[in-house]
């Protein structure tokens, strides 16, 4: 059995708190990345879409205004969406732009539908998770089921995050969401708060392909553990971030089993524990991304490549390795053979296989 290994094992200490599970399907339409979804016309109720009342219909609430291509949840099969709602303030749907229904704090919404129909969600939170509880939102559905359009309808349309664990583990576990064909998830926030996104896919076994990320400045543990467990993912999103954070990559694409090819990692300046345990486990990957930077940080690349059992070629331009465990069992169980591509005058040779360039690859030195 696989295991998720870190040099530092404290990350554990949050897994817990992304661990709200239940089953569901359902969807709503307008979520497409032409349309901007269903309009507001608030009939009395405040541009919040707020409502006073309890579960249940509202009939006088709409989404507002601001909110355009909210996240809508389409049914591929008959069956039950479940939405947990563990932020602060209501969260609110409707089916197939009928009746809107409120979900209050700390409850849950079993939404029946048939195939076909489509529940759009927002809300007036600022994060999907509550600190008191330490509970996390979560979607997921009894029936196959797509999700598209934009995810911060749920944090009342902003276009920031400004809580920690925002969106962590929102559709964990959901194995049956699927890919939309045409249809797009949106993760559109530039600033980014710690945990923000932490597993918020995990275990999403259905899942083929996966949101843009447009960050370029990453907080702590931002995109920690967000695609693990995706077996069918092949491609992973883009990655422009420059400037990075503790944690802000580990097992980001953990036991993605059928991934073959990385994206681009283009900062020079690491912090620690950047990108590690990032492709821990990527059986299909081959080709590593390259690794610009000159200085590498305290576990900086610890467990970065661990059992990706095809890996045969890597180019790391580090020059400077003296920070603790910053290689630490990167290169454990890769192909037995490939090519090592270092930067001029680069002294690997103080490294064990696993922690350094493995036994029987080729090394070859980066031309400039």
């Amino acid at each position: 059995m696989k295991k998720f290994i870190f040099s530092l094992l404290p990350i554990f200490m949050v897994a817990a708190l992304c661990m709200c599970l239940t089953s569901c399907g359902g969807g709503d339409d307008d979520g497409d990345l032409t349309s901007g979804g269903p309009q507001a016309q608030q009939n009395g109720n405040d541009n919040n879409g707020q409502n006073n009342g309890e579960n249940g219909g509202a009939n006088n609430l709409q989404i507002p205004k601001h909110i355009m291509n909210p996240l809508t949840l389409e049914a591929i099969g008959n069956g039950v969406i479940t939405y947990q709602n563990r932020g602060f303030y209501d969260a609110y749907y409707m089916i197939d732009n009928g009746e809107a229904h409120i979900i209050s704090p700390d409850t849950n919404a079993e939404i029946p539908v048939s195939a076909g129909q489509k529940v759009t969600l927002w809300g007036n939170n600022v994060t999907c998770y509550n600190p008191v509880t330490h509970l996390c939102s979560n979607i997921n559905c009894t029936a196959e089921f797509y999700a598209y359009g934009n995810v911060m309808s749920l944090l009342n349309g902003s276009t920031e995050i400004s809580r920690e664990y925002a969106f962590a583990g929102l559709f964990a576990d959901a194995t049956t969401l699927r890919s939309h064909p045409v249809k797009y998830l949106l993760l559109p926030a530039t600033k980014l708060s710690d945990h923000c996104y932490y597993g918020m896919f995990k275990n999403c076994t259905g899942l083929t392909r996966v949101p843009n990320l447009p960050a370029t400045t990453l907080a702590s543990y931002c995109y920690h553990s967000m695609f693990s467990g995706c077996s069918k993912l092949t491609t992973a999103p883009e990655l422009p971030a420059t400037e990075l954070a503790s944690w802000c990559y580990t097992g980001m694409f953990y036991n993605c089993d059928a991934l073959i090819a990385a994206p681009e990692l283009p900062a020079t300046e690491l912090t620690f524990a950047c990108y590690s345990s990032m492709f821990y486990s990527c059986d299909n990957l081959i080709v590593a991304p390259e690794l610009p930077a000159a200085t590498l940080a305290q576990s900086c690349y610890s467990g970065m490549f661990y059992e990706c059992t095809k890996l045969n070629y890597v180019k790391c331009l580090a020059t400077d390795m003296s920070a603790e465990n910053c290689t630490g069992n990167w290169l454990y169980y890769v192909a037995s053979t490939g090519t090592f591509v270092k930067a001029t005058g680069t002294d690997w040779s103080g490294k064990t296989s696993a922690s350094g360039i493995p036994t029987g690859w080729t090394v070859t030195t980066a031309s400039n």
